[in-house]
């Protein structure tokens, strides 16, 4: 029941404006601007169509950019959610109640120096919908100038029949503050819950949970990855971020 996400990269499905703009997958040199990446969604009950992006401005001058989120094929009862800005602590991050709104969606304006790194996270919930989904998101500055796009494929058509039958839990919200809201199936199954920092510190760690709030005022603003288990077996990893 583990849930992986899979890239694939066509070098011809989307448009490519600009050298001074790079976009990257999370923590890697692959820069993906002016292509087409699939995201694999293993269980479409849940949300887990999940992509994190580095927009790097490799020019000399700052820049002022809105993510704007085009459908290109939609999915119907299909919603998304976007996080755009300097990091995981001070960007923002729109619901999918903002963005799935519309067809075409734009983020409020957010300051990229030079040379520096943006966080673009992506997220695509399926609700129990199978298809394929393409949505371009392009890079735009404050005069309305597209400096560079990435298409972004969310495939809930691939998912077998063992993997629909991974338990519907939800975490949210994230970013989180104090509480933490855990939604579980109620199956007969129990689960724990385990949250470390960035440092791989056990911050938390419950053997058995049940639907409700965890306590998490006592962590500090940061980046944490929770790990949810059922039977022995982690059924759910995320990266969680707390902000004060």
């Amino acid at each position: 029941m583990k849930k992986i996400l899979l890239f694939g990269i066509s070098l011809f499905s989307a448009y490519s404006f600009s050298q001074d703009i790079g976009i990257y997958v999370e923590n890697t040199t692959v820069n993906i601007a002016g292509t087409e990446t699939t995201v694999v969604v293993e269980d479409p009950s849940n949300w887990e169509g999940h992509l994190t992006l580095d927009v790097v401005n490799e020019g000399s001058t700052d820049l002022n950019v809105t993510i704007r989120r085009v459908r290109l094929d939609y999915v119907n009862g299909t919603e998304d959610a976007i996080c755009w800005g300097p990091d995981p602590l001070t960007g923002t991050c729109y619901s999918k109640e903002d963005v799935s709104s519309s067809g075409d969606w734009s983020t409020s304006l957010e300051n990229l120096g030079s040379q520096e790194t943006g966080w673009l996270a992506l997220y695509y919930y399926a609700n129990d919908n199978r298809g394929n989904a393409t949505y371009r998101y392009y890079l735009v500055d404050e005069n309305d100038v597209k400096l560079d796009s990435v298409d972004v494929k969310w495939d809930s058509e691939s998912v077998g029949t063992e993997e629909a039958t991974v338990p519907e839990i939800s975490v949210y919200p994230n970013p989180a503050q104090n509480v933490l809201n855990i939604n579980l199936e109620s199956n007969g199954n129990e689960y724990g819950l385990r949250i470390v920092d960035i440092l791989g510190n056990v911050v938390y760690d419950e053997a058995t949970i049940t639907t409700g709030q965890i306590d998490i005022s006592n962590l500090n603003s940061g980046v944490y990855f929770y790990s949810l288990t059922s039977r022995g077996e982690a059924i759910k990893t995320d990266r969680l971020v707390v902000k004060k």
